[in-house]
């Protein structure tokens, strides 16, 4: 969880709360200070790709929803 929360949130500056069921169809929520960020996992294939909805309340309802997609290649 220390490592999910340094990635969420770098900024030291900032209260931050993680909760994380990192399992297809968990859900996550980041409270960094004021902002707060949930969503669903969508894939999860460790340690290759991590897809996830992204949920910032407060967003403008057309930015409101968006995916994320985090994928690793070897590199040779």
């Amino acid at each position: 969880m220390e490592l999910l929360t340094q990635w969420y949130c770098p900024n030291p500056d900032l209260e931050l709360k993680v909760q994380s069921d990192v399992q297809v169809g968990g859900e996550y929520v980041v409270e960094m200070g004021q902002h707060v960020v949930r969503g669903t996992y969508l894939e999860v294939e460790p340690p290759y790709r991590l897809a996830f909805s992204w949920n910032r309340l407060g967003w403008e309802p057309e930015l409101d929803r968006l995916a994320g997609l985090l994928s690793a290649q070897q590199v040779r």
